[in-house]
């Protein structure tokens, strides 16, 4: 072990070798603002789980800024596979290569939209614009509503209401 300036709140510059590991730590002692552990960078951590491990107790924990359009890329073995943008104006999130885009909760596809754009909530295969699919008796698949009226579609009916929820069932 190799140490520079190893008092509480002054800076450090640690180098740390056994037969398990090679380890670098910067920053201020205790704190290990800057680990690099084999081929793994950790900051806030003092053992990297992955090639950069970060750990914060700020709420904040990784900032992308760049002066015009920042952006994150996603590359796969040399191969661009999407991005996530945010310009002045808008946001974009795009993948590079075909096939359905999808939104998780878990592990569970929830949303999903396909290649020619369409939309399905709870189903992965869009066969419409906007498919919606619900199961189960009584289940309501879509609520349209405005200030005035409502209209539920489920699998066993249509209803429509005005705000005090009083239906007609249409079928």
């Amino acid at each position: 072990v190799f140490s520079v300036n190893d008092a509480a709140g002054l800076p450090i510059i640690e180098v740390e070798s056994t037969s398990s590991h090679d380890k670098i730590t910067i920053g201020e002692y205790g704190t290990n603002a800057l680990v690099v552990s084999g081929d793994s960078v950790g900051i806030g951590t003092t053992d990297p789980a992955a090639k950069l491990h970060v750990d914060s107790s700020n709420s904040e924990a990784i900032r992308i800024e760049a002066d015009n359009d920042p952006f994150v890329r996603f590359v796969e073995n040399g191969v661009n596979r999407g991005f996530i943008q945010y310009t002045s104006t808008d946001a974009f999130i795009q993948k590079k290569a075909s096939g359905p885009f999808h939104f998780r909760i878990g592990s569970t596809n929830k949303v999903t939209i396909a290649d020619n754009g369409n939309v399905g909530i709870a189903t992965t295969s869009p066969a419409s614009l906007l498919n919606v699919v619900a199961s189960g008796n009584g289940s309501t698949a879509l609520t349209v509503e405005d200030n005035a009226r409502k209209i539920k579609i489920g699998r066993d009916s249509i209803q429509v209401s005005d705000l005090s929820d009083t239906y007609t069932t249409l079928y």
